[in-house]
């Protein structure tokens, strides 16, 4: 599974690395392996933003999920990711609530969960 996260923390990317055996990228060039978890930085500009979608868009095909915590500037991954694979976590939850949300979606997308128990 190719995990694309936005807006966590990086203890909360990491922890999630740990939990389940995910490679940690920093960029579209070094995604796509098996079990690839990619952590965008924030998006702050228009042209950040072209950027991200053009980059979401070209790269669909080895996505299988889009987690965001939300935020004004998420929207932009929810329109460059396919339906069906984009999940989207509220910013008001406390740390351990998020990290839950976190878990149950990434179990169920890796099969570990029912969906209907998970998400």
């Amino acid at each position: 599974m190719n995990l694309v996260l936005y807006g966590f923390s990086e203890t909360q990317v990491n922890r999630l690395v740990a939990r389940y055996g995910f490679t940690l990228c920093r960029s579209f060039e070094e995604f796509g392996a098996e079990r690839s978890l990619l952590s965008l930085p924030r998006i702050e500009s228009e042209r950040q933003m072209f950027d991200s979608f053009e980059r979401m868009t070209g790269n669909e095909e080895r996505i299988d999920a889009v987690v965001v915590l939300q935020d004004e500037s998420f929207c932009v991954l929810h329109y460059g990711s396919q339906p069906g694979k984009f999940f989207c976590v509220g910013c008001d939850a406390e740390e351990e609530q998020l990290e839950c949300e976190l878990d149950r979606i990434v179990c169920a997308r890796l099969g570990l969960l029912c969906a209907h128990e998970g998400v």
